[in-house]
């Protein structure tokens, strides 16, 4: 769940979620992410049309943000660089992109944050699809890089769970309750013994 953080910035990004859900603001400046190492592959000229995504040349405006699509496309060059992001075109990637996108902002928040996510990617608040049920490609969900990492192996309401559980131990000054979360898509195990 820490990843990419230092113990002082995990400690600072587990109390601004738990703040958050809350319902205070997320204060994006909270965590520097000094120690980010994540790193994007640049990117290729781009996936070719599949014919699943052929809609005709009457289709002028992106299905998911409304701007000008690529020809013959029915994305823009954006929603599309990300729908066909890990090469599946994966519907539920669109949909996750259209219940994420801001019109007033042109871009993309973030569905743990409310944050609005970087354009350019390899940061920790880059975009990036989160499985809402680890492991289930049924749904996804627009989440900054660094909480994708933290959720891992939780599901949205194990990952409230323990983000309040922490910051309650640390408020107070207790032992972490056990049996708060019952992590049933931890599938993670220890090399060799599997």
């Amino acid at each position: 769940m820490k990843s990419e953080l230092s113990a002082d910035e995990f400690r600072r990004a587990v109390r601004e979620l738990a703040r958050h859900d809350r319902g205070k603001p997320f204060r994006r400046g909270a965590v520097s992410f000094e120690w980010w190492t994540e790193k994007m592959p640049p990117p290729g000229p781009g996936p070719r049309l599949r014919r699943g995504e052929r809609a005709g040349a009457a289709v002028s405006e992106c299905v998911v943000c409304g701007h000008a699509t690529v020809p013959y496309s029915i994305y823009c060059p954006r929603c599309r660089w990300y729908v066909f992001w890990h090469g599946s075109g994966h519907r539920a990637y669109a949909a996750a992109l259209r219940e994420a996108y801001d019109v007033e902002r042109d871009g993309f928040v973030c569905r743990y944050t409310g944050v609005l996510l970087d354009r350019e990617m390899g940061r920790p608040w880059s975009l990036n699809f989160d499985h809402v049920v680890p492991g289930d490609d049924r749904e996804y969900a627009v989440a900054a890089w660094w909480v994708n990492l933290m959720k891992t192996d939780l599901g949205a309401d194990e990952l409230w769970k323990v983000v309040g559980e922490l910051d309650r131990c640390w408020r107070e000054g207790r032992e972490f309750d056990r049996e708060v979360c019952g992590f049933r898509y931890w599938r993670r195990v220890r090399p060799g013994k599997g």
